[in-house]
């Protein structure tokens, strides 16, 4: 038994895998399921003439065990696609998985080019982009052009590194975002760190620890610039900035801002092969008129984010309670009054964690009965 890390990487640098990916996996999987949660983790679809290979370019059996192909944690295997590479599938449901998962909060793909990513850039540019859940963190590293589109980039995934079990609050939640950072150090050139800059957002598990214990949950956020400005070469001029708690509006707009961008609705990225794969898989078409929209509605584990443009000339100056969580966005050479908002408490998690209260409250409290619930 045992769980190890190991790396697969596709080093064909115009392939739609290309990158690497970081991955946890029982000693007792086969090299295919290592193949399959790569696949599931660049979002593309596998193909039977897919191979592993080892240092020395020998293919590997794919039936073989982790162990017994000798792997062990932090182990490399490279991936052989044939050339043309690994076509997406316009009818898979990855992609819409994949737009949930970059709406997670503020920090997807979109959102970091969009909000944060401004002035004079070296040529591929990088940015590093943590996302502290409510149950666990991710990290991405992007690459965008120097060049921009109407004002704005456009942005590629490099790597993402989903390693972490734990909320950034727990006992174990800053340790394992230094060690998800760490496994993807080879990925930004050294000589550009120093100019890649890096956010870390912490989204509604932590909005609902500040709520309870504000102190306590600054001193998570200390503990967490401390680490990744004192361990890591990456820009963070302003840490407090950089590594703080979004609020729940930001999360709602990331939210609707990768919806709006994985649908290319902001404009035809036709200049990025892979962003107009993107748009693509998950129905990309430009919007007809200022009425014809998309809105987003993101269930996260301790919130929901809703986020849309309204019909009518809304403002953020309007005084009705209802518009008053209008927020103005520049994107892509237009201007969007995007009406956003989140249900703290109202998500997945949250709900669960009711249903158990409420079930715990009917039996009176006994702490000596078998409790049954409705949901399993």
């Amino acid at each position: 038994g045992g769980v190890i890390s190991i790396t697969v990487k596709c080093d064909l640098a115009y392939s739609q895998a290309a990158g690497r990916v970081h991955l946890r996996l029982g000693v007792d999987r086969t090299l295919d399921s290592l193949l399959d949660e790569f696949c599931s983790h660049m979002r593309i679809r596998r193909l039977p003439t897919l191979s592993l290979r080892n240092d020395l370019h020998s293919e590997l059996a794919l039936d073989l065990t982790l162990a017994a192909a000798g792997l062990s944690d932090g182990d490399i295997r490279r991936l052989a696609p044939p050339e043309p590479v690994l076509a997406r599938d316009s009818a898979s449901n990855w992609w819409i998985l994949a737009a949930a998962a970059l709406a997670i909060g503020l920090f997807g793909a979109a959102a970091i080019i969009t909000m944060f990513i401004i002035g004079n850039q070296p040529i591929d540019a990088y940015g590093v982009i943590i996302d502290a859940g409510s149950s666990s963190s991710k990290v991405y590293i992007y690459t965008w052009p120097a060049s921009k589109t109407n004002g704005n980039g456009v942005v590629s995934q490099r790597a993402v590194a989903n390693n972490s079990s734990a909320p950034i609050e727990s006992s174990q939640g800053i340790n394992q975002i230094e060690w998800s950072l760490r496994s993807l150090d080879s990925v930004v050139p050294e000589d550009r760190k120093a100019k890649t800059e890096l956010f870390l957002g912490a989204t509604a598990g932590m909005r609902m620890y500040s709520a309870v214990n504000s102190t306590a949950a600054e001193l998570v956020l200390n503990g967490a610039r401390q680490v990744l400005t004192s361990k890591f070469a990456y820009k963070v001029s302003n840490a407090t900035g950089q590594i703080r708690i979004i609020t729940g509006a930001e999360e709602a707009v990331g939210a609707w801002i990768s919806v709006y961008y994985l649908k290319n609705s902001f404009g035809d990225f036709a200049s990025s092969s892979l962003t107009s794969r993107v748009a693509r898989s998950v129905g990309y078409r430009q919007l007809a008129n200022d009425f014809d929209t998309f809105g987003s509605l993101d269930l996260g584990g301790a919130s929901t984010q809703i986020a849309f443009v309204p019909a009518g000339n809304f403002t953020p100056a309007d005084s009705v309670s209802s518009k008053t969580h209008i927020v103005p966005l520049s994107l892509y050479g237009k201007v969007y009054n995007v009406y956003a908002y989140s249900f703290l408490c109202y998500g997945k998690a949250e709900a669960e964690n009711r249903m158990l209260a409420s079930v715990i409250a009917n039996a009176g409290y006994n702490s000596s009965a078998v409790i049954n619930t409705p949901c399993w």
